[in-house]
């Protein structure tokens, strides 16, 4: 690990913006396409992360009581005095109540690194005013229960309150944001941590098949016991090797049916009204067995892991229309993505699938 540079106060920006109660951003009303800001400054900041742990359950043989959330609390100090909005309006004090979503963003301008936090599911815990030398300033105390960082070099990312589709691996206690899905332009990028640092070999990868581009293909990294190479007289053992498996291939060669879904060996749909796997494999009770998470803020669209692609329904027709936004697993160069469904759509209540058939 290497330090670059210490960010100051003088790089950390903050903006507050109004959320619905899904954690969603708060667009409008007006008719501007944007968000409004509660406040944007540069800012003092402090913030605490509370990690909670769940017990130990009858089969975690170690014993421990492993973490599984956190909550922030954040303290925004800035200058006090008269902010208008981008209708030249001055605002008055922030109203307390109702779900917001904080936007920091660290730059430093001569290396070009930059951080961005987006803290979700915020609430306004109280609010002080106090003199600095001749300045008034203002503290806001937040709490907020989701965190999405991003990290980068060069141009910042703005500070509007962006929600994205991510593809999280799991396993154990490290959690890597591996995929994010822009709902808007249906674009999947890879982010640098994604990279398992093995010959370019990615934890998530979604990508064409090889002489076939008309199919897309998923595959991840798993933990597998493989034979040892013990000599004798020693025993034979197992061991623990890491391998690069493919989970579904999607497109019109995956099966017989055109725009079809074919799952890996050892993988089955699971569509019992649950995102995520309801049984642990065996092999669980010593290995952490990771999984694939879809999931925009808080809300789970589907997990692979556990020998199951988890998913509350699947349907063999085209996906509804709703507000909630997608994840779209489609054939690379689609022409017409309102109509050609030619792939597997994902939304918190199902997934769907156009003209296959339901295994």
């Amino acid at each position: 690990m290497t330090l670059h540079t210490p960010w100051t106060i003088h790089e950390a920006e903050a903006a507050l913006y109004p959320a619905w109660r899904d954690g969603m951003p708060f667009y409008g009303p007006g008719g501007r396409g944007s968000p409004e800001t509660l406040f944007l400054a540069k800012a003092s900041l402090t913030i605490s992360e509370t990690q909670r742990h769940s017990a130990a359950s009858a089969y975690n043989r170690s014993g421990n009581e492993p973490t599984f959330e956190a909550d922030f609390e954040i303290a925004v100090t800035f200058p006090d005095g008269a902010m208008s909005d981008s209708l030249s309006r001055v605002q008055a004090r922030l109203e307390v109540g109702g779900l917001h979503v904080l936007v920091v963003r660290f730059q430093d301008e001569f290396s070009g690194h930059w951080t961005c936090l987006r803290f979700f599911y915020v609430t306004i815990e109280s609010a002080e005013t106090a003199t600095s030398g001749e300045v008034m300033d203002r503290s806001i105390h937040l709490k907020a229960t989701l965190l999405q960082e991003t990290t980068g070099t060069g141009t910042a990312p703005s500070l509007d309150p962006v929600v994205i589709g991510e593809v999280d691996w799991i396993c154990g206690g490290r959690r890597v944001t591996c995929l994010t899905y822009d709902p808007v332009s249906e674009t999947w990028d890879a982010t640098p941590q994604n990279d398992t640092g093995s010959d370019g070999t990615l934890l998530v990868n979604l990508a064409p098949v090889d002489g076939c581009p008309t199919d897309v293909e998923m595959s991840a990294y798993f933990p597998r016991l493989v034979p040892g190479n013990a000599i004798p007289p020693a025993l034979d053992q197992t061991t623990v090797a890491w391998c690069n498996l493919v989970v579904a291939r999607i497109g019109n060669h995956a099966s017989p049916v055109h725009h079809g879904l074919t799952l890996s060996d050892g993988i089955t749909v699971q569509a019992a009204g649950c995102p995520e796997p309801i049984m642990a494999l065996p092999q669980s009770r010593m290995l952490d067995e990771p999984v694939i998470v879809f999931r925009y803020l808080r809300r789970v669209y589907a997990t692979i892991g556990h020998g199951v692609l988890a998913v509350p329904d699947l349907e063999c027709s085209a996906p509804p229309f709703t507000h909630d936004c997608p994840f779209r697993l489609a054939i690379p160069g689609d022409p017409n993505p309102a109509t050609d469904h030619s792939g597997l759509t994902l939304y918190p209540d199902g997934a769907w699938l156009d003209g296959t058939v339901k295994s």
